[in-house]
């Protein structure tokens, strides 16, 4: 059986839809779904395993990414902090 190298016969390929035209969409899409998520968290019928998954993806687009830094073989970081206070400019007389 012959193999196929690149695409598709007959299919002569294109740029396809722009990847931002794509997110926004998705981003839309998520937006007005978000609120059966909500449901399913909340819902006394909703299995606790369904419940956790709609919690999560729920926190996982709302919250912040968690992070964390670590130094050398995972140990605490050393760091020193230097604060230094300056003056504003004094107003010169008559304003």
């Amino acid at each position: 059986m012959p193999v196929l190298n690149v695409g598709n016969p007959g299919n002569k390929g294109g740029t396809g839809r722009p990847t931002s035209e794509i997110r926004a969409k998705c981003r839309g899409s998520f937006d007005e779904r978000i609120k059966v998520a909500e449901q399913i968290a909340d819902a006394k019928e909703s299995t606790d395993s369904d419940k956790l998954r709609a919690l999560d993806l729920l926190g996982k687009y709302g919250l912040p990414a968690q992070q964390e830094q670590s130094g050398p073989d995972g140990g605490p970081i050393d760091a020193t902090i230097t604060v230094s206070w300056v003056e504003p400019p004094k107003p010169e007389e008559g304003e």
